[in-house]
């Protein structure tokens, strides 16, 4: 049933390319094309296997939610809208700061929405 209120976000908001994490059974679902990203290094750092997106939810332990990365114009914003799920969603970006991360709240709360 996520699958159709994810899809109406990732379009609204021209996202390239997203993973779904469930950590409680190591599954991973991807929507999109990573190859139209312009870049993959922020795909490798944070997604590149389980063990890695294992560090990850380490991390995103006690940290304010959504956390921003970018790699020249991609963005990654990753929400966790439970605490078994995270979902990693990357775009290309040429706002400032202040303007995508305005838009990375709202997606993070969208995001949380389609869980609760």
């Amino acid at each position: 049933m996520y699958k159709v209120k994810l899809s109406n976000v990732l379009s609204r908001y021209k996202i390239i390319y997203c993973l779904v994490i469930n950590l409680d059974n190591n599954s991973i679902k991807t929507f999109g094309n990573k190859d139209d990203l312009a870049y993959d290094g922020l795909l490798k750092t944070h997604f590149y296997d389980i063990d890695t997106i294992y560090n990850l939810n380490s991390f995103l332990e006690g940290q304010q939610l959504p956390k921003l990365f970018k790699q020249g114009e991609v963005l990654c914003i990753i929400c966790k809208p439970k605490s078994n799920i995270i979902v990693g969603l990357l775009y290309h970006e040429k706002r400032d700061f202040i303007q995508y991360y305005k838009v990375a709240k709202e997606i993070n709360e969208e995001i949380i929405s389609i869980w609760n």
